[in-house]
């Protein structure tokens, strides 16, 4: 008889097992094999991160009153797509006004305070690259609007890109932890350059992102601003840095300033390094086929990389000098012929981290000095290195 009931109740008990848990969390799912709760890929929207990511709720916010270097905040967070504290304090240094001035004890009240306000109140969002670190903030498609309508109060121009942000708050969800670290990595590389600049008779005259700005296609599509396009024989070539530069630099003749153009590539140590010497191959086919004249308007150019560490870098640096040879493997055949070696140069961000002056100083490696200890400058007048 128990036998007929065990029997009969088998159906049951695995129609039963199959089904996910009642008693589940949404952060947890039911594992049909081993019957127990695993957590979901996905963690951060219902785990402790998304509870640190919570707006407080209007009876507890407090009043805000907007100011004009709000929309200063807004716009450098557009500008540069993701900021964190660090990169705001280089945008915006301690003002003589008392009521901005930040505080020597407690470097950056001000700063956290506005960008409190600001996320609460909608306009801007936060996520975080690792888990417990700082906390990146990126424009939400509220704060665009705020944005739009402040830049069109005071008579400026709106940039096309920004009145195009439908899909910005969806973007910002569906963002990657390390889309997010190369986005901080570009503005780093812009605050640092905007930085030395300032006080300083030099300029950043252009400075252009990839995913800035957009044309539309004959198709109906879009197109990266920064996208070069050619064909090299049957195939169809193309080269999309990171930033387009140009610094205009006034120290020798203030009337007529030397130009210098620079493509940026920000190197996270994720890209192979059989792709990197594509990356760098791509670039001389494009200074081959005077693309940098008729797509970007600069009579030459420089490319330089920024490593996450120095050990990338000097591999990097004897990559394009078919030096290196990845562990248990053959030397990779040099990228670049040797007269394009003066256009590479490699450094990593620890170099200007503590001192953004640094950018214009003696921290880079060239692609043509064979000496590992050689260190070049990308003006002809170098900066003094600050320790």
């Amino acid at each position: 008889m128990l036998s007929v009931v065990a029997n009969f109740r088998a159906p049951e008990v695995e129609r039963l097992a199959r089904a996910p848990d009642p008693r589940a969390s949404r952060s947890t799912f039911f594992c049909r094999r081993r019957r127990q709760r695993r957590p979901p890929i996905l963690m951060a929207r219902f785990g402790p991160q998304a509870r640190q990511r919570q707006r407080r709720p209007a009876k507890e916010r407090s009043a805000m009153r907007w100011q004009p270097r709000d929309s200063e905040l807004l716009r450098a967070v557009w500008q540069c797509r993701a900021l964190d504290l660090p990169l705001f304090a280089w945008a915006f240094p301690p003002q003589p006004d008392p009521q901005q001035r930040t505080d020597p004890q407690t470097p950056g009240q001000w700063l956290n305070r506005r960008l409190r306000l600001l996320y609460d109140y909608g306009y801007l969002d936060r996520r975080r690259v690792d888990y417990g670190g700082r906390l990146v903030y990126l424009l939400t498609r509220a704060g665009a609007e705020k944005l739009t309508a402040e830049l069109t109060a005071a008579g400026e121009d709106v940039p096309d890109n920004l009145l195009d942000t439908k899909q910005l708050d969806t973007r910002n969800a569906r963002m990657l932890p390390g889309q997010l670290d190369h986005h901080l990595g570009i503005a780093r590389v812009r605050l640092a350059l905007e930085s030395a600049c300032r006080d300083q008779a030099i300029d950043v005259a252009v400075f252009r992102r990839e995913g800035e700005g957009y044309t539309r296609t004959k198709r109906g599509g879009k197109r990266d601003r920064l996208k070069a396009e050619w064909t090299a024989g049957d195939s169809k070539r193309f080269v999309i840095p990171d930033a387009f530069v140009i610094v205009a630099d006034r120290r020798t003749n203030a009337t007529k300033p030397k130009r210098s153009a620079y493509f940026v590539e920000v190197d996270r140590s994720t890209m192979p390094m059989q792709r990197m010497a594509d990356k760098f191959e791509r670039y001389h086919q494009l200074y081959n086929a005077r693309m940098h004249v008729e797509h970007f308007k600069v009579p030459s150019f420089r490319v330089l990389t920024v490593c996450r560490s120095p050990e990338r870098a000097a591999n990097l640096h004897a990559l394009v000098r078919g030096e290196f040879a990845p562990p248990g493997g053959r030397i990779i055949k040099a990228p670049v012929p040797e007269k394009f070696r003066p256009f590479l140069y490699f450094t990593d961000e620890s170099t200007f981290t503590d001192h953004p002056a640094n950018v214009f100083a003696r921290v880079w490696w060239c692609a043509k000095d064979q000496d590992s200890n050689a260190r070049a400058a990308i003006l002809a007048d170098p900066f003094k290195l600050a320790a």
